[in-house]
């Protein structure tokens, strides 16, 4: 496979985290407008990951926790992000006390869940008039770029590419499944809001072989050695930190106990 390498722009250490909190500064004046503050709240992520989204709610000081099924996904969260509350279990049975969070969230997880035991267990964990969160964020197709080279390295070893959106308006909502809505009403949730958006969010390399990881958790070792490898020479002249954006959509849904 050719490819044009792709040079990753230096910045000082921190950046990364800095730009973060900036791009979910932004989502959390989305979630202001409606009635809804993250500073000080008590929060779960449900399917956590490597904890990407737990550390930027964290650094605007949220509390915030979150569970995964995967004993490996905890602990690179917990390495990455020491200070946070990181617990090996399945959503469909918390392991918290009633009326524990102000908002309970889900970030590219819901389908994946078996949302009916899900939806009676955030609403045993949520605080009356708490919040569920469901949010789809997903790459958008770039040409030539890090997200093109990287399906095309998964298409090659035989892997699902990313998840991507690629329709051309910014404004075009990423839409739910109606039997979601209907299985949110029967639960006894309210509907409050939806919205879209898109924003550059920035990735060093390591964090976005992580993401790939991730995404290739069932492939061998040798497979995931060989994306790795073929990921690091296409970003030239690049370090762990180095810096670079990745293009994403995100659709949000608002939901009320």
């Amino acid at each position: 496979m050719s490819h044009t390498q792709y040079r990753i722009d230096q910045e000082p250490n921190g950046t990364s985290t800095k730009n973060k909190s900036h791009q979910m500064r932004d989502f959390c004046d989305e979630l202001n407008i409606r009635g809804i503050y993250i500073e000080n709240a008590y929060m779960l992520e449900l399917g956590c990951g490597h904890g990407f989204v737990t550390q930027a709610f964290q650094h605007l000081q949220a509390d915030v926790k979150g569970i995964h099924c995967s004993p490996q996904e905890i602990s690179i969260a917990q390495k990455q992000n020491p200070e946070a509350y990181y617990l090996k279990g399945n959503p469909e049975y918390l392991p918290f006390e009633k009326d524990s969070f102000d908002i309970v969230y889900a970030c590219n997880q819901w389908e994946h869940l078996d949302r009916n035991k899900v939806l009676s267990e955030v609403d045993r964990v949520l605080k009356p008039k708490g919040y569920l969160l469901i949010l789809d964020a997903n790459c958008r197709l770039d040409h030539e770029g890090v997200v093109y080279l990287t399906n095309e390295l998964l298409s090659m070893y035989g892997q699902l590419p990313l998840t991507t959106y690629s329709h051309s308006s910014d404004e075009q909502a990423i839409s739910f499944p109606p039997k979601w809505s209907e299985e949110w009403a029967k639960a006894g949730f309210t509907f409050i809001d939806e919205w879209s958006s898109t924003c550059n969010i920035e990735f060093t390399l390591k964090s976005w072989t992580n993401t790939v990881l991730q995404h290739t958790s069932d492939a061998s070792n040798y497979i995931k050695s060989r994306i790795m490898d073929e990921i690091r020479a296409f970003l030239l002249n690049s370090t762990e930190e180095d810096t670079f954006h990745i293009p994403y959509a995100c659709s949000t849904v608002i939901l009320q106990k």
